[in-house]
């Protein structure tokens, strides 16, 4: 039985006690505004600050309203900054993902485990296409830019609408793809505030259709908005210190962290 047809508040269904859960809670909600708004690759930490306190069958309904009020902070603080045409090349088929990650779950739940090897291989599949594709540019004497082959763009938006659906886990692939556009940092995160914005509303109904959001979950998470505005405000305020290079070897760390972890 789902959390939806229990009628619980998230709070009761912690693992830990409540006076252990509520803060590491509030942690969790900071984190999730200080990685949409400050340096990307923060969910490598906030996944299992979730584990610790939802059964994985909860926190998925739970961490996707709260992604959602952090993309709103983002995109309202980075929005001019979105270049959309790099949106629109892999929008449609992380719509397609998303649609294909509905359909399998109406009939298969896959574990916990393999959903999490689909996305270490994922990432670490992107890496070594974005590697070869830069590697064969160089030997033509080209210019290093973004991947824009349909195929890139295809592999990414299906594997990232696919998990994004699925575990609410997809940010290191996003990354990936981003960090490939070469973009300046502040270009970065408002480009991906927008499509993390996008893919995380569309995704809301098909959740609430298969009871993993639930108007509980929904008042939990506007308990925890001023948690996700501090850790907003602290992410925009370490940005705008921190260089460009710093800023892409932190992104890039992280990702390959977050990867390697999903392995093993």
């Amino acid at each position: 039985m789902s959390a939806a047809e229990l009628g619980a508040f998230p709070s009761d269904l912690f693992l830990i006690p409540p006076e252990y859960g509520w803060p590491l809670a509030i942690v969790a909600a900071m984190m999730v505004g200080f990685a949409k708004s400050g340096i990307p690759g923060m969910g490598i930490v906030i996944v299992p600050v979730m584990a610790m306190l939802f059964p994985a069958n909860v926190s998925v309904g739970i961490l996707l309203p709260m992604l959602s009020l952090a993309d709103f902070l983002a995109v309202g603080y980075y929005r001019r900054h979105a270049i959309w045409k790099h949106i629109w090349l892999t929008l449609p088929w992380a719509g397609a993902g998303i649609g294909i990650a509905f359909l399998t779950m109406l009939w298969v739940n896959p574990s916990d485990v393999l959903l999490k090897r689909f996305l270490g291989v994922s990432v670490l599949a992107i890496m070594t296409m974005n590697w070869v594709i830069a590697r064969k540019r160089a030997k033509e004497g080209g210019e290093l830019k973004v991947p824009e082959s349909w195929m890139f763009s295809a592999f990414v938006g299906l594997a990232g609408g696919f998990m994004t659906f699925a575990a609410n886990a997809a940010g290191p692939i996003w990354t990936l793809y981003l960090l490939a556009m070469r973009l300046p940092k502040h270009a970065f995160i408002g480009t991906g505030a927008w499509l993390f914005l996008i893919l995380n509303l569309s995704k809301i109904p098909l959740q609430w259709y298969r009871g993993v959001v639930w108007w509980e979950s929904i008042k939990f998470n506007l308990l925890m908005l001023p948690a996700i505005l501090a850790g907003g405000l602290i992410g925009i305020y370490l940005v705008g210190k921190i260089k460009q290079t710093h800023f892409d070897r932190i992104v890039k760390a992280l990702t390959l962290a977050a990867a390697i972890k999903l392995l093993f």
